[in-house]
């Protein structure tokens, strides 16, 4: 029952999404009347106002012929610009939304399980030592030969059991690194692409913000509405890269929380090098891991689209 109601919901949200997709890109070859025509020339300062792009752009150009440095715009309506941007943004609209259908509904479930799993070896880290085996391990207490010798033997269980614990933890966790790997490989082009379009998306939704002034409140409200729309996606993939680390940074917790300091010497030296394995970050990286996602990246990202608003604001 649960599959199957995914699946519908999953299929009802990539119809709605292509047919709204179809409907914008669509729109530039409805007519419009001599009101709209004389309007969008006015607001826009557009030669051919019937070329409409589905997406609004705001190209920003410095011009240098005046006395004084400014930055003018870019009339994105004439035939050999309004064709390249269209193609651009129709191009742009399919990778995005096939994108962003992937990642906002197979992704996490990926991710969840991964989480999950963290939280099960989590739990069999906590439970190590258990069965304390002592300092005094091999010492033999005060008893008779046969005495001695059962005594040593359930020792040596002892041992064998946190040995063989620590050596499952350890197995457990090798599957998961594997698994990330693995997840990485399917998903590390796509990741690339995703991170670049989304820049990109960003930082044209950020160019109209800039001459708000020009549009009526609709357009303005549309604007910030878009603009904010891909924001909070590229900081919902920065957020997804912050849960890995946080369930990483959890198991590593889970390896001190344990009862450690009464396990065998053998079994100390291996989780030892286990908590320096989950010691490394395992945020998601893109680019060859030149961009290393997070919430550090997204407050950088905002930072760097704030002083971009604010530098074409005051030479406009």
């Amino acid at each position: 029952m649960s599959l199957s109601l995914f699946r519908w919901t999953w299929l009802v949200f990539v119809i709605i999404t292509l047919s709204v997709m179809l409907l914008r890109c669509a729109i530039t070859f409805f007519p419009i009347n001599a009101q709209e025509y004389a309007h969008i020339q006015s607001v826009y300062g557009h030669k051919y106002p019937q070329n409409q792009l589905p997406q609004f752009l705001y190209i920003p150009r410095l011009d240098t012929n005046g006395p004084n440095w400014s930055v003018s715009s870019v009339d994105t309506s004439e035939p050999y610009w309004f064709a390249v941007l269209y193609l651009a943004e129709v191009y742009w609209a399919v990778l995005i939304v096939s994108m962003s259908t992937t990642f906002s509904v197979i992704v996490p479930f990926i991710l969840l399980h991964f989480v999950g799993q963290h939280f099960v070896l989590s739990d069999k880290l906590r439970s190590l030592g258990k069965l304390s085996v002592g300092p005094n391990l091999l010492k033999p207490p005060p008893m008779g030969p046969r005495h001695r010798l059962r005594h040593y033997r359930e020792e040596q269980k002892k041992v064998h059991h946190e040995l063989t614990q620590v050596r499952q933890c350890i197995v457990d966790h090798q599957k998961l690194v594997e698994f990330r790997a693995l997840f990485n490989s399917v998903t590390g082009q796509t990741l690339n692409a995703r991170v670049i379009m989304l820049l990109i998306c960003c930082f044209f939704s950020a160019c109209p913000i800039t001459i708000l002034s020009r549009f009526d409140i609709q357009t303005q409200g549309l604007m910030l509405t878009e603009f904010l729309v891909l924001l909070s996606f590229y900081g919902y993939t920065c957020a997804l890269s912050e849960i890995l680390d946080w369930a990483n940074d959890i198991t590593a917790r889970a390896a001190c929380q344990s009862q450690w300091y009464v396990l065998c010497p053998r079994a100390r030296r291996m989780l030892t090098m286990f908590v320096r394995r989950t010691q490394r970050p395992h945020k998601i990286r893109a680019l060859d891991g030149m961009v290393v996602l997070g919430n550090e990246h997204l407050v950088k990202t905002v930072r760097l689209l704030y002083s971009f608003v604010r530098f074409v604001t005051l030479r406009s």
